[in-house]
């Protein structure tokens, strides 16, 4: 005799699932670890994620990269002025510093 499919569905609730917990030593994502936290804590974990850091290096490498043909066509004095004394490119250095700095926040206490 067949059993009806919908009997051994498990209960609706309207809570989402709980993600099992990792296992010892294993590593734990940055969005992980700054869920239920205090708002400021999970927006630095949002700017101290490794997605983030990926696309400030790959930024970085964008920017150094038109910077380099900029130069090439107008001299390194102008390149220098126009792009790498720019706050802009400022910018883009403190982004990746509070990256890093938020790496080690959200972590802490540290063992």
């Amino acid at each position: 005799m067949m059993s009806d499919p919908v009997s051994q569905a498990p209960p609706a609730t309207d809570s989402p699932p709980v993600p099992p917990a990792p296992a010892a030593g294993a590593f734990v994502g940055t969005r992980e670890r700054v869920r239920g936290r205090a708002w400021p804590i999970r927006v630095l974990g949002w700017f101290s994620s490794v997605r983030s850091a990926g696309a400030l290096i790959a930024l970085l490498l964008a920017v150094i990269g038109g910077a380099t043909a900029y130069e090439t066509a107008y001299g390194r004095d102008v390149a220098a002025v126009v792009i790498y004394q720019s706050w802009w490119f400022a910018g883009i250095f403190v982004a990746l510093a509070v990256n890093i700095f938020g790496a080690a926040a959200v972590r802490y206490p540290w063992r």
